[in-house]
């Protein structure tokens, strides 16, 4: 190994053994806007991917960081901080999307986020927890390595999830006073004392929202004795609201239908993409928080709703 790389790794070992937060940083996206990560610690794990266009190991691990993102979904984000120098913007982004990759991707042409992790050999990658810690980090990539990896980041996952419920470790609701569509005034603290709530972001013109909404109206069919509710917060425009009830009304969803017309809830709750669900329990807790959906994503969401309803 040359002896400039191992002295690195030396003090890099050194570094995160006495010192494991991760370095404050931001960057620029694909299309300008600014990503800082304290604006982002804390919602999900974050696993922080140092490359380049050029770079052939980096573009081999890449299906297995996309694939690590599909299992865990919401759970973790990626972003890919690329070290590419501006002029390659454009193959930068070519690339992203003709992968379709679901990362946030940076450009870091001056290397400075890649000194801050003091990085000098690409691909690396570090794994960052809702604490804001560095809690696993890899250098490098060969056919192989990936099993090492994905099998590291499913035990520390896991492994948090396990505390949290255990613990009863949770994020606190964030309150919501309005009035329902229906006219009457709604308190989410007053839902939620009652047993559980489901809090479900959507739209009309969402269809995997609509295909959630079977799952979500199959659980309160289960569970209402139980004393679970839905909360069903539309996003729509104002010019969509008379469709909302209808839509509801047609389906028999027995949810409970608000619209979010200004954006207000949703900004609260940072929701970004829909659907989205957040499971509350009677602590008024969030248990669970879920982006997207499809077909099988209702028995995670049923393994949790259970735990805030507290059944075994």
């Amino acid at each position: 190994m040359n002896i400039y790389i191992l002295i690195s790794a030396m003090i890099l070992y050194v570094s995160f053994a006495f010192a494991k937060q991760a370095p404050s940083f931001d960057g620029e996206d694909l299309e300008g806007n600014k990503w800082k990560l304290k604006d982002n610690a804390g919602k999900s794990f974050i696993l922080v991917d140092f490359w380049s266009t050029t770079c052939e190991p980096c573009k081999d691990e890449h299906p297995h960081l996309n694939s690590i993102k599909k299992k865990f979904k919401d759970k973790i984000t990626i972003v890919a901080i690329s070290l590419d120098p501006a002029s390659r913007k454009s193959k930068v982004k070519s690339y992203m999307i003709s992968n379709a990759f679901d990362f946030k991707v940076l450009i870091d042409s001056n290397k400075e986020i890649a000194r801050l992790f003091q990085v000098n050999d690409i691909p690396q990658i570090f794994l960052i927890d809702i604490k804001g810690e560095i809690v696993y980090s890899h250098r490098g990539y060969s056919p192989g390595d990936e099993i090492e990896m994905k099998k590291k980041i499913e035990e520390i996952i896991e492994k948090k999830e396990k505390t949290e419920e255990k613990t009863g470790t949770r994020k606190v609701c964030i309150p919501i006073k309005t009035t329902d569509l229906n006219g009457k005034e709604f308190c989410l603290e007053d839902i939620y004392k009652k047993g559980a709530v489901i809090i479900d972001f959507w739209s009309t013109t969402c269809s995997p929202c609509k295909d959630e909404h079977l799952v979500l109206s199959d659980f309160l069919g289960k569970y209402a004795k139980n004393g679970l509710q839905i909360v069903s917060i539309s996003t729509d425009p104002a010019s969509k609201k008379n469709k909302i009830i209808p839509y509801l009304v047609s389906n028999k969803y027995d949810f409970i239908p608000i619209h979010d017309e200004d954006g207000s809830i949703k900004r609260q709750y940072q929701v970004t993409s829909i659907p989205v669900v957040f499971i509350i329990n009677k602590n008024g807790e969030i248990v669970y928080q879920h982006t997207g959906y499809e077909p099988g994503d209702e028995d995670e969401l049923e393994k949790w709703l259970k735990i805030a309803l507290g059944i075994s």
